[in-house]
């Protein structure tokens, strides 16, 4: 139903701000006061870190879900039912649509189970390392859950 194009121009978005939010979090952490010693290595976890959550939890993640549910649908449709072509077709594209609101908390909670063992929450365990990356255990809070509701 959609063009190839459009598929791969939504990657492109989805990976666009994926890449912003990991420059902009590179940016705050090395603007934060500490010395200069550890900033370049502040920087890089903040940014490696931010971009490996957001991949997974943007891009990689919700693009196959989605995939494989319409893939799914789409086979389902064809088996079960004698719909045209064409009937299958938007069906499945509207079951693509519909099940975005449905995953995006199951997503986001998977999504930081990688991230909660990451280079950064092992840098905050380190001896001597607590408060060297304030940028990084705000991070880490918020996959655990302090800042985004999940501990309700």
């Amino acid at each position: 139903m959609v063009p190839a194009a459009v598929v791969w121009l939504s990657y492109g978005v989805s990976s666009s701000y994926v890449l912003a939010d990991a420059i902009d979090k590179g940016k705050k952490a090395g603007e934060v006061p500490g010395p200069e010693a550890t900033r370049r290595t502040r920087v890089t976890v903040a940014v490696v870190d931010t971009f490996v959550w957001q991949a997974l939890a943007s891009v990689a993640i919700p693009g196959f879900t989605i995939n494989r549910v319409c893939a799914a649908s789409l086979y389902v449709l064809g088996t079960a039912t004698r719909w045209p072509l064409a009937a299958r077709k938007w069906t499945t594209t509207a079951l693509g649509l519909l099940v975005i609101p449905i995953i995006i908390h199951p997503i986001d909670r998977w999504a930081r189970l990688p991230a909660s063992g990451s280079f950064s929450l092992q840098m905050e365990r380190s001896p001597g390392r607590q408060g060297v990356y304030p940028l990084c255990t705000e991070q880490s809070q918020q996959r655990q859950g302090w800042h985004s509701g999940l501990q309700r």
